[in-house]
């Protein structure tokens, strides 16, 4: 008998009876190995940013604005040696615009019910119970947010702590009046996107964040709004 029949003859005894165990054991070590790589490779965002309006940039531009936030983040937050900020994107036709624009965007709504159906529950668990802090947000929404006091005003002293000239109002900015908006990325949203803070105490009791990561979107923030291209 040769050594590969005598390997395979073993190998057929061996598989008779510790299949099944073998299965398991080689499935459960794979899902140790990805879940770990998975660990390894997932990123702790500094901070949450949420673009909620009729723009549509994320599959062809989110690397453009995750890098353009990078170069205007001074320093990472949490320790991690990255800065990262998630952003999640929310394509939603506001009020104002079927009011304002009429035909075009009532007709838009009728043939995209479903899609912009799912778009408003998600915006709406986003808002109750999601990380997003730093609001990009159509005029209609905002008018929303604000009206419903979901805001935190710019003299707060947990934010500016002060009512800069360039500010559309007490709670925001135009994109357009900010540095930022001449960037990759971020050149692509509507130019009357207005830039507003969450209000931390403004949320459900299970989505509470803690101190910290407040700050860390406070600082973020700042960041955004005080860039200066030089």
């Amino acid at each position: 008998m040769t050594k590969y029949e005598k390997f395979q003859k073993w190998f057929d005894n061996y598989w008779y009876h510790y299949k099944w165990r073998t299965i398991v054991i080689s499935v459960f070590s794979l899902f140790i190995i990805i879940a770990s790589v998975q660990l390894l490779l997932k990123k702790n965002p500094d901070a949450h940013i949420m673009y909620a309006g009729p723009a549509s940039v994320t599959y062809t531009s989110l690397d453009e604005i995750l890098n353009s936030i990078d170069k205007v983040m001074e320093k990472d937050l949490n320790g991690d040696r990255k800065k990262y900020v998630e952003y999640v994107e929310i394509t939603l036709i506001d009020r104002s615009k079927i009011n304002d624009e009429g035909e075009i965007y009532s007709e838009y709504i009728n043939n995209n019910l479903d899609f912009q159906t799912s778009m408003l529950q998600r915006y709406n668990a986003e808002i109750a119970f999601g990380d997003s802090m730093i609001y990009f947000v159509s005029p209609g929404i905002y008018s929303d947010l604000k009206s419903n006091f979901q805001l935190l005003p710019l003299n707060s002293e947990r934010l500016l702590d002060d009512m800069p000239d360039n500010s559309f109002d007490e709670y925001s900015f135009k994109l357009s009046d900010l540095d930022i908006y001449k960037l990759d990325g971020f050149c692509l949203l509507p130019a009357d996107t207005l830039v507003c803070m969450r209000h931390p105490d403004k949320r459900f009791a299970i989505a509470k964040i803690t101190e910290k990561d407040f700050l860390n979107n406070v600082q973020v923030f700042k960041d955004l709004v005080y860039y200066e291209i030089k």
